[in-house]
C-alpha cells in the first residue's frame, strides 16, 4: 500500500481558492473535492482530503459562498449539513408584526434550512 498524507487547513484552504479562481464556480462538492485533491497533488504528491472536509472548509472560509439545491427526506436536521455547525430556530415577521418559527440557521456558516425534512442534494460553490 502507498503512504499518504493528510493536507494541512492552510493547503486546503489555498487549494480551494485557486480552483474557485480558475474555474469561477463549481457545481458539485464531487467535483469541487476532485479538482482539489488534484490542486493539492501538484504541490504534495501523497496529500489527501476528505469531500466532507473540503465541503467544511469551504463553507467557513471568508469570500466563498454556496448554494444548496435540497431534497424532501423524512430525517430531521440535528447539526447543520453544510459545515457540522449547531442549528438555532430562527423566525420571520409577517406583516401584521407576528413572529412565526421559520426554520433552523447555522450559527457558524449561515445555512439555513427553512422546513422540515429537507436534506441537501446538490451543492454550488462560487467566490463572493
Amino acid at each position: 500500500m502507498g503512504e499518504y498524507s493528510i493536507a494541512r487547513d492552510e493547503a486546503v484552504e489555498a487549494a480551494i481558492l485557486d480552483v474557485l479562481k480558475n474555474y469561477g464556480e463549481v457545481h458539485s462538492l464531487e467535483s469541487l473535492h476532485q479538482l482539489v485533491t488534484r490542486n493539492l497533488r501538484r504541490h504534495h504528491p501523497r496529500a489527501v482530503v476528505s469531500p466532507e472536509r473540503v465541503r467544511r472548509r469551504a463553507a467557513l472560509m471568508e469570500g466563498v459562498r454556496f448554494q444548496v439545491e435540497k431534497r424532501r427526506s423524512g430525517r430531521e436536521a440535528r447539526r447543520c449539513y453544510v459545515c457540522g455547525g449547531q442549528l438555532e430556530p430562527f423566525e420571520t415577521i409577517d406583516v401584521y408584526g407576528k413572529r412565526t418559527p421559520s426554520g433552523r440557521r447555522c450559527r457558524d456558516c449561515g445555512f439555513r434550512i427553512e422546513k422540515r425534512g429537507y436534506l441537501p442534494r446538490r451543492y454550488r460553490f462560487y467566490l463572493g
